[in-house]
């Protein structure tokens, strides 16, 4: 429990969050890496702004596991959205359909809206051989250029 606080005042501080992830039997545990807040930019006349920040998902411990869908919510001034993926859109999203111990998968996560926004995804997961389930997390703010 220390471990968890530590490592998140070191998130708020540093202003790049790690997200979560659920430990599965045999120590799997997968993390979602995005930046705190990313400059994002405005597409020619449409007035949409566009955030393209490097995802990192990193797997550690033993094991191996597969994606079973996932959830992401945009939240901006002009509403909240929530969003549900199946297994095989969060494979795109991640760029493959499973994750190993001592992996790392490296994918942009790009995001669009009509003004700043956050940005806030979990990807549930199941280790195989063992049917534990977790949730890697992780957001990310994209901010108008000033």
């Amino acid at each position: 429990m220390l471990r968890r606080l530590t490592a998140m005042s070191a998130c708020l501080v540093a202003a790049s969050c790690s997200g979560g992830g659920g430990t599965g039997a045999g120590g799997l545990k997968v993390r979602i890496e995005l930046p705190g807040t990313v400059e994002g930019t405005w597409t020619g006349f449409t007035g949409v702004l566009i955030c393209r920040p490097e995802m990192t998902v990193t797997a550690t411990g033993e094991g191996h596991a597969v994606w079973t869908g996932g959830t992401s919510r945009l939240t901006a001034p002009y509403g909240t959205y929530d969003f549900t993926h199946s297994a095989e859109e969060v494979a795109l999203m991640v760029g493959s359909a499973d994750i190993s111990a001592g992996q790392s998968i490296v994918k942009v996560l790009g995001r669009s809206g009509n003004a700043s926004f956050h940005i806030h995804v979990d990807f549930a997961y199941t280790v195989d051989g063992t049917g534990q389930q977790g949730i890697a997390s992780g957001g990310y703010d994209c901010k108008a250029p000033a």
